[in-house]
């Protein structure tokens, strides 16, 4: 918000005016390589669990681009306080895809670097969804046991810091 308390400041307007570009140049990118797919003839090539993963990024990036126009424009605070994880979430794929734009680049040897970075975390992601079922285990027997005061946030925050991070003190 403005100094003043009434309406957003421009830099809002400028930060959310960027996002919305980039939105819109990042879905014309995607349409151009589905058409491009599909002028070749490799439709079946087109979905992948990379591409769908990415149309479920747009996706997203698109609602949070949606709802704060919305925002700005009808001057709701609350909605966009309420929008904090998403926008947390694109501005994080956000830097992790700009990482992974880098993995082409020769300069001080940053593509040999960043691949078989990538590579592992590619392999780190089988036991990631391992250990998300043990954690949201724990968190269901934990929510079971606990009090209607506790939130749920803190009970699935609490599983994860014991669990993944191995911090006792919950």
């Amino acid at each position: 918000l403005s100094a003043d308390g009434d309406g957003f400041a421009w830099p809002t307007w400028l930060a959310i005016a960027y996002f919305c570009l980039d939105c819109v140049r990042d879905m014309f990118a995607e349409l151009l390589c589905i058409v491009g797919y599909c002028r070749r003839g490799w439709k079946k090539d087109c979905v992948t669990k990379e591409r769908l993963a990415l149309w479920a990024y747009l996706a997203t990036e698109h609602v949070v681009a949606g709802t704060a126009i919305a925002c700005i424009t009808g001057g709701t605070e609350d909605v966009v306080y309420a929008l904090r994880p998403v926008i947390a979430f694109v501005g994080g794929v956000k830097w992790v895809r700009l990482l992974y734009l880098c993995r082409a680049f020769e300069a001080f040897h940053m593509g040999s670097r960043i691949l078989p970075i990538f590579s592992a975390l590619r392999e780190a992601g089988d036991f990631v969804v391992i250990f998300l079922f043990f954690v949201l285990s724990g968190a269901h027997v934990a929510f079971s046991l606990s009090s209607s005061e506790v939130p749920y946030t803190y009970i699935i925050f609490s599983m994860y810091r014991l669990g993944f991070l191995g911090d006792f003190e919950i």
